[in-house]
Order: C-alpha cells, then structure tokens, then sequence
C-alpha cells in the first residue's frame, strides 16, 4: 500500500510540472495502470505505457504475435506528433498506449491476435476510434484524420 501511495504522489507531483493537457494524459495513464494492477489484471511481457515507437515494421512478425502502426494526422493532413494512442484488445481487455513520434507514426508490436479498439486523440483535435484486426506474423495498419475540436461558439478550443 506504502508502494501504491508512493507510486500516487509521484503521478501528483508530475502532474504539477507537465503542460496542462499532457500531464493530464499522462496522469490519467498512470491512474489506469494503477487501477488494473489493484484489481490484479497481469500485464503481458512486452507490455507498456512507454511511447509508442515508431518503426519501419516488417511485413511479418516472428514472435508468434502481430504489430499494429499507423499515423495521426490534421483535417490538413499534417502529422500531428505527440498524439496519444490507446490499442484495447476487444476479447481481452488487454490495454497499450503510447505517442505519436514527430512524424505522426506509431507502431505496437508483440500484440496477441485478435480486434482491437485503436483510439488517437491530441490537444485541441477531436479523439476519433477505429476497430482493427490484428492477425498473428502480420502487420496491421491504422491511419487517423482528426478533426478541429470546435468549442461552444464554433471556434477552435
């Protein structure tokens, strides 16, 4: 419990210290990390809340598993680095985040088979989710177009 709290002040005091909307993200993060270890959900060897690294992912995967990539980009079609994106295995509730690289481009590898919800959301853009399949020794692709998040009187937050 000593470690638990720990773990709690230290997220506290990073929230102080980050830009409002990333310490927010990465709090939240840490919150959902924390709340999966209490309820005693294992996380798979592989597993991370790190960044996302944004590779040039093969065509197959060797390890018995699959790998998800793709981009965020602008209604503009300009890539948008430093967006969060959350995989969340459908069957298994098995969750991954990571950023987006200064290109836009995120890769997850050494994901089990199976769907996936893929969720992509950045400051001042609207979050936008697709379904995927993810397929053993192969590399799956999503690509996000997010659109400008309007505030109340329509004009850009």
């Amino acid at each position: 419990m000593i470690c638990v709290l720990s773990v709690v002040r230290f997220a506290a005091s990073n929230l102080h210290q980050s830009k409002k909307m990333q310490k927010k993200s990465s709090f939240l993060q840490i919150l959902a990390i924390l709340l999966l270890a209490m309820l005693g959900v294992a996380f798979p060897a592989g597993a991370s809340s790190a960044p996302a690294q944004a590779t040039n992912a093969p065509q197959t995967d060797s390890t018995g598993t699959g790998a998800l990539t793709g981009t965020v980009k602008d209604h503009h079609g300009v890539p948008v680095g430093g967006a969060g994106v959350t995989a969340v295995n459908i069957s298994t509730h098995q969750m991954r985040t990571g950023d987006t690289d200064g290109t836009g481009s995120f890769s997850f590898e050494g994901l089990p088979e199976g769907e996936y919800q893929v969720t992509a959301s950045a400051r001042d853009l609207l979050a936008k989710t697709e379904r995927v399949h993810v397929k053993d020794h192969h590399v799956s692709a999503v690509h996000f177009k997010l659109k400008v998040n309007l505030g109340p009187t329509g004009a850009p937050k």
